[in-house]
């Protein structure tokens, strides 16, 4: 589909160079982007996202000043920033050395691309975002576009169509703000729900490895890291919990997360009584989450996620809390 009605959308430019911003609102607005805005800053940037302004599209360096740049965009996919979390994000990354990549990946962003990049370029990867844009997934950790190999995708986590006012505007639909925010507070529960349902899994694994590292004496950096991962996930799971399709399941959680914070308090010398309650909560809470799934396939699951990850989050969990 080639776009006809780009000059009603809203492009927020934010790079350092004066002079690459200059020329990038020069090349958008030849390609017919009648309103680009640019910030040298992050600082700017994320006041104008904060701000309710029907926004469209996003291009930001990935090494603004004054902070970082993935931060904010995955504070944004979260709902925490920017009234609408669903706004598409081009990535310039004029250094792809180190973890930029990944860090880019992981925040949610739509599109990565290794800068300096002519404007045709770039406006390739817009018609992409406006023609066939991936629906988002939801994991315990991300929320963003499914980068997976249809091969590699795990038919248990949801494709989620997102609002993409982008497509909407350049093919010359009327964007209601009112119909714009009660879609994006439909899509929101529905995310929510989804996180919740992966914080259950990763409940049920991380009780798994704290139990694990408590049985066979492992060091005590592992045992503590362990813990504290459960006290901040619980924590997580009782600001989402209320108002989801899960609130049945609340006393549960303040159950699990009381226990987890006992057991982080007195890490030295757990309670029994709190070691004990540790997997029963848990598989309650992982039962409660994920209502169509017999206990013998949710078991299997973990074990296998134990399996995977034991090593990797064991090394996680240590260096976490340091060798005291």
């Amino acid at each position: 589909m080639k776009p006809e009605y780009l000059e009603n959308a809203v492009v927020y430019l934010a790079d350092a160079k004066a002079e690459f911003r200059r020329l990038m609102q020069d090349a958008l607005r030849g390609y017919s982007f009648r309103e680009v805005r640019a910030f040298p800053g992050l600082g700017e940037f994320k006041n104008a996202l904060a701000a309710r302004v029907p926004l469209d599209l996003i291009i930001v360096d990935a090494d603004l000043p004054d902070g970082d740049v993935f931060e904010t965009i995955a504070q944004m996919r979260n709902g925490d920033l920017c009234y609408n979390p669903f706004v598409p994000v081009i990535t310039l990354a004029w250094n792809t050395e180190g973890a930029v990549i990944g860090d880019a990946i992981d925040s949610g962003v739509d599109s990565i691309v290794a800068a300096p990049i002519a404007a045709g370029d770039v406006f390739k990867r817009i018609l992409s975002i406006i023609n066939d844009r991936k629906p988002f997934v939801v994991t315990s950790d991300y929320i963003g576009p499914d980068r997976r190999a249809s091969i590699r995708r795990d038919a248990s986590v949801p494709l989620i169509d997102v609002p993409n006012t982008l497509r909407a505007k350049a093919l010359g639909r009327n964007v209601m703000m009112s119909d714009l925010i009660e879609q994006i507070e439909g899509v929101m529960a529905d995310i929510n729900d989804q996180r919740l349902v992966r914080q259950s899994y990763q409940v049920a694994l991380t009780v798994e490895l704290i139990i694990g590292s408590f049985d066979q004496r492992m060091e005590t950096p592992v045992f503590r890291g362990h813990v504290q991962r459960l006290v901040d996930m619980t924590l997580e799971i009782s600001h989402r919990i209320a108002g989801s399709r899960f609130e049945h399941a609340g006393e549960l959680c303040i159950n699990l997360m009381d226990v987890a914070i006992s057991i982080n308090e007195n890490w030295r010398m757990p309670s029994p009584k709190d070691m004990e309650l540790l997997k029963p909560l848990s598989d309650a809470i992982l039962a409660s989450f994920n209502p169509a799934k017999e206990s013998a396939d949710t078991a299997g699951e973990i074990a296998n996620m134990v399996a995977r990850f034991s090593g990797k989050l064991d090394e996680q969990a240590k260096a976490a809390v340091g060798s005291d």
